[in-house]
């Protein structure tokens, strides 16, 4: 009979409200870890779908290298690894541009735009490198001073080097 007693007492304990409350909350929970895990598998999918998009406009056209520096220059804050795939990219086609108007000897204006857009990348992801104190750009590729030294060759590089030696880029120096 006591062992009746000490069985009613747990089976009261356990009403099916209290039950019901258990289970529903452990629901949430698991529901909400679930949909954390989905959203960030999503959000990795499309980071990797824009950056899938934006190589490939970086690898095109001219036009299409100007819609992907635009691109890469939005999205470029994400991580450094995002900056290791983008770089060699932009120094590829850098390369490609800077010799292709040496050896003609003129651009158009969209490969000129499309060089000066490439370079404003590589430097925005420069000063966002030297905030965060990761290796700047030179160390960590070597081929950089070499693809600098026939940018600064060409039309655009010449303009763009000019005016920073005139304005001496003081803005970029640190607040006292």
């Amino acid at each position: 009979m006591l062992f009746h007693l000490v069985n009613l007492r747990r089976v009261s304990f356990m009403s099916p409200e209290i039950l019901a409350s258990i289970i529903g909350i452990f629901g949430i929970v698991v529901g909400f870890i679930l949909s954390e895990i989905r959203a960030k598998i999503n959000q990795r999918a499309q980071q990797t779908l824009m950056l899938i998009e934006t190589l490939d406009n970086l690898s095109s056209s001219p036009e299409q290298v100007v819609t992907g520096a635009s691109i890469s220059l939005k999205y470029h804050k994400r991580n450094q690894a995002f900056h290791d795939i983008l770089i060699p990219v932009l120094l590829a086609n850098s390369l490609r541009l800077s010799e292709a108007e040496i050896e003609n000897g003129k651009s158009t204006k969209l490969e000129k735009y499309a060089l000066y857009t490439i370079w404003f990348v590589i430097g925005s992801i420069w000063a966002l490198r030297y905030r965060k104190s990761i290796p700047e750009i030179q160390a960590h590729y070597e081929e950089f001073e070499y693809i600098e030294k026939i940018y600064l060759k060409t039309n655009v590089g010449k303009k763009c080097g000019r005016f920073a030696m005139e304005k001496k880029f003081s803005w970029l120096s640190e607040a006292e």
